[in-house]
């Protein structure tokens, strides 16, 4: 007996019947009174597939209209970017704060010793008043016949206000090319 070619072990996925839409960016609570939003954050919602609405846990399940109106009323002093920058930057200090000490525990420089000795190490490439040592060497190293990456000699002639190395080389073919113009008229004064 053949067997049967129509036999799908796998079948194809259906794709979701609905999908949810995008969630409000401000991500306030959906409760409104009169024409005043919640401005609390938008934390919890009845569905599960995050469609919404979402309310904040004060309006979450809130059967009081009155309730929810006094809700919104003192919501308006509410600042939520004041919130969002304050909580960044205390999270940001306390994980500056457990790296700095596992560096020390470690013997590791932090990031802001290894800044400040950045700043006093490395010349102000661009800044007007910095050094421009290292785009000499370069191009001292270049000119003694060793052999540098492409990219060193066209950053170190840029902050020198040197021409470019296609200009260089353009700049040797036109001299190469006149010379051997004039060389039949030096022939001819011999």
């Amino acid at each position: 007996m053949k067997p049967s070619t129509n036999v799908t072990l796998f079948p194809k996925r259906k794709p979701p019947a609905k999908t949810p839409p995008e969630r409000d960016a401000s991500h306030l609570c959906s409760w409104t009174s009169g024409s005043q939003q919640c401005r609390y954050p938008a934390t919890l919602s009845s569905t599960t597939l995050g469609d919404g609405p979402w309310f904040c846990t004060f309006h979450f399940e809130c059967a009081s209209p009155s309730y929810g109106a006094e809700v919104v009323k003192a919501s308006q002093d509410y600042g939520q970017e004041d919130l969002v920058a304050s909580v960044r930057r205390r999270t940001l200090e306390q994980a500056n704060a457990e790296a700095a000490a596992y560096c020390q525990a470690q013997g590791l420089h932090t990031t802001d010793q290894m800044r400040v000795h950045i700043a006093k190490a490395m010349p102000k490439v661009g800044s007007g008043g910095g050094s421009l040592d290292w785009a000499r060497k370069i191009m001292a190293r270049i000119q003694a016949g060793e052999s540098l990456p492409m990219i060193s000699e066209q950053k170190a002639r840029q902050a020198l206000g040197l021409p470019t190395i296609a200009e260089a080389e353009r700049d040797k073919r036109t001299e190469r090319d006149a010379l051997e113009a004039q060389f039949p008229a030096m022939q001819a004064l011999r």
